[in-house]
């Protein structure tokens, strides 16, 4: 189902797909294939995956950038994010703010009996949160965002952003997505699809420039190899 969702918008070039999401198990996300998880990865358009039957009313539209690239994401899809989230905001007439949640420096040395301890540097955690907080700056001064709407934040991303969302009262929260093999999702995981199951908003999924999704437009004959091959229809479906 999600192919022919897929092909639909590649077939009318549509600039937004919209579709609700529901929670789901660890166990259910990677062993199931879910059509907003399979949208997620492959859509290549701006994706909104509706979680509130909430109206926007001039909403807070929360950016979730990655000023290190931490997560495989390339570096200017940051820029990219911040831009989609002023111009949601702009048409809503809300505000927009951003966000990152970074962890912190862990060394693990051996103790004396070869036991392992984990020992933190104040004056290293010191640098690292200062060159951590004048990159997220440098994003959010040049997207035009005031310092009263950047959040920084210690801690892990899917729960901190989790709780940064309910603060705020956010409506929508941008985020980007890049697709990764089933096994490097099982070694490295999915922060969009983590985070997706501890939010109460809204979710914007945006894809790198040049994201190319590997569902073809055309689909083969289900009648075998002789069947050829067939383009989606473009009948309209009738309204209400």
């Amino acid at each position: 189902m999600y192919e022919a969702i897929i092909r639909r918008a590649r077939t009318w070039r549509a600039d937004l797909v919209v579709a609700a999401t529901h929670p789901h198990t660890l166990a259910e996300r990677w062993f199931l294939r879910f059509i907003d998880w399979e949208l997620l990865r492959h859509c290549p358009c701006p994706l909104l995956l509706v979680k509130s039957s909430r109206p926007y009313r001039r909403p807070v539209v929360l950016v979730a950038v990655d000023p290190f690239h931490t997560h495989a994401k390339p570096a200017r899809l940051d820029p990219q994010l911040l831009a989609a989230g002023a111009r949601l905001a702009k048409l809503l007439s809300g505000s927009v703010h951003a966000f990152h949640a970074y962890a912190p420096l862990v060394a693990n040395i051996a103790g004396s009996l070869g036991e392992p301890l984990v020992w933190e540097s104040p004056e290293v955690e010191k640098v690292h949160g200062e060159q951590v907080r004048t990159e997220f700056n440098r994003l959010a001064a040049k997207a035009h965002i005031p310092s009263s709407r950047r959040h920084l934040v210690l801690g892990d991303i899917p729960t901190e952003l989790a709780f940064a969302v309910q603060r705020l009262k956010a409506q929508v929260v941008v985020m980007g997505a890049v697709s990764r093999s089933r096994l490097r999702r099982l070694v490295v995981g999915n922060t969009a699809e983590r985070v997706l199951d501890q939010l109460s908003s809204d979710a914007l999924i945006v894809k790198p420039r040049g994201f190319k999704t590997t569902v073809p437009l055309t689909v083969r004959d289900p009648r075998g190899p002789g069947g050829g091959v067939r383009r989606p229809s473009l009948r309209k479906i009738p309204s209400d």
